[in-house]
C-alpha cells in the first residue's frame, strides 16, 4: 500500500484547490478550529508503518546553521560593508543573533530529544502545509489537504510551529500564548513543547532567509540589495513570544 492510499483509508484526501478558506478571518476560535483539524489529521495518521520524508531534527539544525552564518556575516560587514544592504545587517545582525542564541538556549532547555524519542515511538506524521487554504475539513469529517506528497516523519510539534509562524507574519494580534495551550491540551504535551513551540515560531526567519538569499546571489552580482524593505523584514519577522 502507498502512504497516499493509507492516508485515503483514513479519510484524508488530497485536493489541489482549497481556496475556499483562503480569506478566512482569523481569530483565536479559527486558529483554534484549524487546531483541532490538525490534531485530529495527526491522531489519524499516527503509527503509520510506511516509510516517507523524514524531517526530525532538520529544523533545529537550521536554526544553528543560521546563527553560525549570521555570526560570520555581521563581523564580514562590520569590516568591510559595500552597501546599505551589508550596513543593515551590521546594523540589526545583533538584535537577530541574540533571538537566535536565546531560542537555541530554550530548546536545549526543553527535552528536544525526549521529543524526538516520543514521536520515533509512536510514529508520528506531519502535513507540512498546514495553512487555512492547504488543509480542511468537512461535515463528514473527511480531510482535504493539497499536498499528501509533502508529509513527512517528524515531531507533531513542528506542524503547530510552521501554521504559527504562518498566521504571526499575517495577524499580530492573535493571542499565540493561549493558542499555543490549546494546542498543548489536545495533543497532551508538556511544558517542554509549550516552551519549544513559542520559540521556534519566535525565530527570525525572514531575516534570515533575505540575507541568505543576498549571499547566495553573490554580492557583487545582483541588484537585491536595492530591492530589500528592512523595515518590511522586520515587521514580517515581529516581536519575540519567548
Amino acid at each position: 500500500m502507498s502512504f497516499k492510499s493509507y492516508a485515503m483509508s483514513k479519510g484524508i484526501y488530497e485536493i489541489k484547490d482549497l481556496s475556499k478558506n483562503k480569506h478566512k478571518v482569523c481569530t483565536d476560535e479559527t486558529v483554534c478550529e484549524h487546531i483541532n483539524i490538525l490534531y485530529d489529521l495527526h491522531e489519524r495518521l499516527k503509527g503509520c508503518s510506511i516509510s516517507i520524508n523524514n524531517l526530525v531534527n532538520k529544523m533545529v539544525e537550521d536554526f544553528k546553521v543560521s546563527k553560525i552564518f549570521l555570526e560570520q556575516d555581521i563581523e564580514r560587514y562590520k569590516l568591510n560593508s559595500k552597501n546599505d544592504f551589508e550596513n543593515n545587517v551590521s546594523k540589526f545582525g545583533n538584535e537577530a543573533l541574540e533571538r537566535i542564541k536565546k531560542i537555541l538556549d530554550i530548546i536545549s532547555k526543553s527535552n528536544y530529544e525526549n521529543m524526538i524519542l516520543r514521536s520515533m515511538k509512536h510514529r508520528e506524521i506531519c502535513v507540512y502545509n498546514v495553512n487555512f487554504n492547504e488543509i480542511q475539513m468537512d461535515f463528514k469529517t473527511n480531510i482535504y489537504v493539497k499536498n499528501i506528497n509533502q508529509f513527512c516523519e517528524n515531531i507533531t510539534e513542528y506542524d503547530y510551529i510552521k501554521f504559527f509562524t504562518k498566521v504571526k507574519r499575517a495577524y499580530k494580534k492573535i493571542d499565540f500564548m493561549k493558542c499555543c495551550a490549546y494546542v498543548c491540551g489536545k495533543e497532551k504535551f508538556n511544558i517542554d513543547s509549550y516552551n519549544f513551540i513559542l520559540a521556534c515560531v519566535s525565530f527570525p526567519y525572514e531575516f534570515i532567509r533575505v540575507i541568505s538569499k543576498y549571499r547566495d546571489l553573490g554580492r557583487e552580482l545582483s541588484n537585491y540589495s536595492k530591492e530589500c524593505d528592512f523595515d518590511n523584514v522586520l515587521k514580517k519577522d515581529g516581536d519575540s513570544l519567548v
